[in-house]
């Protein structure tokens, strides 16, 4: 009142959680979500891409002090991330050139892309093998594996990932062949 502005209330975080839940892919997600918490014991997303970053749409989580502090409405780096990355794997080359012309990837950590050409150079890994990984990427300590989700007609239109400690993503470690199957199975299944 004393400046004649305006602030942001509850009201408004209610009707975004509104919007957001009507959304066909969240309420179809969410029982995959959890699905894969328990299964993996990892915490679970599903995520889109705006522009250069994702927005977390839905996350659910394990009984665990590991459990993901990633919230619903959460943005984050597309470049940096598993869910980014392999929603920017799925645009066609001359999209992604266009879409960071001009754009600074900015470091999250030693391992971060941050020339377009390096980031090519991921993203053709990352879609050959139809699943990105992290370990210590973008958070030191943890991991991330993301699939994405298809619309009928194919197009990558959100993506799913598991996070958890940054051993269980290793290559060489004991999860990451039931991370990659279980994860791409969830995702066929949403899709």
């Amino acid at each position: 009142p004393d400046r004649g502005g305006y602030r942001l209330g509850t009201g408004l975080i209610t009707l975004a959680s509104q919007a957001l839940n009507e959304r066909g892919l969240v309420p179809t997600a969410r029982p995959v979500l959890r699905k894969l918490v328990e299964d993996l014991n990892l915490s679970s997303h599903l995520g889109v891409r705006d522009g250069h970053e994702i927005i977390y749409l839905a996350r659910e989580t394990p009984n665990s002090h590991l459990a993901s502090m990633v919230r619903e409405g959460t943005r984050l780096p597309a470049h940096a991330t598993t869910i980014g990355r392999i929603l920017l794997a799925s645009l066609a080359p001359r999209d992604l050139d266009q879409l960071y012309d001009g754009q600074t990837l900015e470091a999250y950590s030693d391992k971060t892309r941050t020339t377009i050409e390096d980031l090519r150079d991921q993203l053709d890994h990352d879609r050959a093998q139809g699943i990105s990984w992290s370990v210590a990427n973008f958070e030191p300590d943890i991991g991330s594996a993301a699939v994405a989700i298809h619309d009928h007609q194919g197009h990558a239109v959100a993506a799913i990932n598991v996070t958890g400690h940054a051993s269980a993503f290793a290559a060489d470690g004991p999860l990451a062949s039931r991370i990659e199957t279980t994860l791409k199975d969830a995702a066929r299944e949403i899709s």
